[in-house]
């Protein structure tokens, strides 16, 4: 018994300390199924999720198993009312983000790659994804689809050529005035910080932050 047990702790040893062959690759096994994407604003799927949160990262982040506890990640720190970054009775969300944060091919994250990211999945917002939850927490609607018809009183679909899925040139300009007069303003960036501002007090975005990448 106990050769076995120095056996086991030689092996154990050997497999610690063995160079590792692919120190800058992750390999994941016994994963969901297949991704259906790599595309964080249109990923709704397990498999997708384990892949990208590998990749991506969020502005905040739960502790652990936690699921009220957050620490931040691209920010520098968690909005709260104690330290200033909830404002306006919890419809302003200010998050600082860090600095030296670099992408895969080398560039350094900047505030407004952080506000590129949040109207891109407004825009995009492919059905069956997760922006819903965006859309919600923000503009207190589901989807572009129902903010269009909200502002112009027309259905988007009606607006749209179904054949090109380029907007008819007659709703144009009111379709650009969705993006100039509504979601480009609740999302800015003010000299290092990104500022979220929500039609209404929302209580779980921040929940919803956690699991949103970028």
């Amino acid at each position: 018994m106990k050769k076995l047990l120095v056996v086991f702790l030689l092996l154990a040893s050997f497999l610690v300390f063995a160079e590792v062959k692919n120190p800058d690759t992750i390999i994941r096994v016994n994963m969901a199924g297949e991704p259906d994407t790599f595309d964080p604003h249109f990923a709704y799927d397990t498999a997708s999720g384990e892949v990208l949160s590998e990749v991506y990262e969020c502005l905040i982040e739960y502790v652990g198993s936690s699921v009220t506890e957050m620490a931040p990640r691209l920010a520098t720190q968690v909005p709260t009312l104690e330290n200033g970054l909830i404002k306006d009775d919890g419809k302003t969300y200010v998050f600082p983000i860090r600095k030296g944060v670099k992408f895969h091919n080398g560039a350094e994250l900047r505030p407004e790659d952080v506000e590129y990211s949040f109207e891109r999945g407004l825009l995009f917002d492919p059905a069956g994804g997760p922006m819903w939850m965006l859309w919600e927490a923000m503009f207190e609607v589901y989807a572009l689809e129902e903010l269009v018809e909200a502002v112009t009183g027309k259905p988007y679909s009606e607006m749209i050529d179904s054949n090109t899925g380029e907007p008819l040139p007659e709703y144009k300009d009111a379709l650009v005035k969705i993006y100039t007069d509504y979601i480009d303003p609740a999302i800015e960036v003010e000299g290092d910080n990104v500022v979220f501002h929500l039609k209404r007090p929302f209580g779980p975005f921040l929940s919803i932050l956690c699991g949103y990448a970028n």
